[in-house]
């Protein structure tokens, strides 16, 4: 060290009567005191501290926990405000679709926008409130922020919380119903079709390894096979239909109880033949008994 340095450094400056230690010296031998004195003089006084300590604890748990509750109540209530809105405005667009009056027909579109805007701000609130609590939020709340977000045209945030609420399925069979939404999203863009593709046939798998009776495994694999055939109907795949309602052709005729298989087949039937319609095909195939 420099000369400079040594003499303005307090700790070696030498102290003015030389028979009286350093500064230093005498500051780290006053420590020890200074620390008893604000250490407990007795069990008392330590029970008294201890018990401050636990109930500061307590208190700022408490404060903690009501917090969340307070805010999954919001979250809660946003969401159901937002699904009261979704109702009106599936409501408007019947109204708008069978209006003969094109004044009426434009004021009906207009009411749409404005509820469709509020639709979104609190479906983006409820988000945010989400995100505070996330140990609070269930998996359909995030099926719900997904599904309003894809109604919305915000495919980014729709993609996120798709994924999280298949991350927080507690189950195969919840998560079957998860990949359901997710699928119908995917097909809902043109890049993105195989992905949804991908999704349904995970559907069918999940299907398949949950533990349930046979005859309603049945039943879940034809509702997935027609959900799939209802999103290839919607891109106009004809082809790709009849492949997927084939599939659940072959499962519900598989089933050995006449009444479960008369059921399976009429629903599959009755899709079948309304596509057709729809595209104007003609005649369409149809599940029977013994195609499978």
């Amino acid at each position: 060290m420099s000369e400079p340095a040594a003499l303005d450094d307090p700790l070696r400056t030498p102290p003015e009567n030389p028979d009286e230690p350093p500064r230093a010296a005498f500051r780290w031998a006053s420590l020890p005191s200074a620390i008893r004195r604000f250490m407990p003089q007795s069990w008392a006084q330590l029970i008294t501290i201890t018990i401050a300590i636990v109930s500061l604890a307590i208190s700022l748990i408490t404060s903690q926990s009501q917090t969340q509750r307070q805010l999954r109540q919001q979250l809660t209530d946003t969401l159901d405000r937002r699904m009261a809105i979704t109702l009106e405005i599936q409501k408007l667009n019947v109204e708008r679709l069978t209006a003969t009056d094109p004044q009426l027909a434009s004021a009906l579109q207009n009411d749409l926008g404005i509820l469709g805007a509020q639709d979104y701000a609190l479906i983006a609130h409820a988000a945010d409130i989400a995100r505070q609590i996330p140990d609070e939020v269930e998996w359909m709340d995030y099926s719900i922020l997904a599904n309003g977000f894809a109604l919305a045209g915000d495919l980014e945030n729709a993609e996120r919380y798709y994924l999280e609420t298949i991350g927080a399925v507690p189950s195969d069979f919840a998560e079957q119903w998860a990949r359901n939404g997710y699928a119908w999203f995917l097909y809902s863009q043109p890049a993105r079709i195989e992905d949804g593709r991908a999704q349904y046939e995970a559907i069918i798998t999940l299907i398949n390894r949950i533990q349930v009776d046979e005859e309603l495994r049945r039943s879940y694999l034809v509702n997935a096979y027609k959900s799939w055939a209802q999103s290839e109907a919607n891109i106009g795949n004809l082809e790709r239909v009849d492949e997927v309602l084939q599939r659940g052709c072959e499962v519900a005729t598989s089933s050995e109880m006449a009444r479960v298989r008369d059921a399976l087949t009429f629903d599959l039937n009755q899709l079948w033949t309304l596509v057709y319609q729809f595209f104007g095909a003609g005649r369409a195939p149809q599940c029977e008994v013994g195609s499978g």
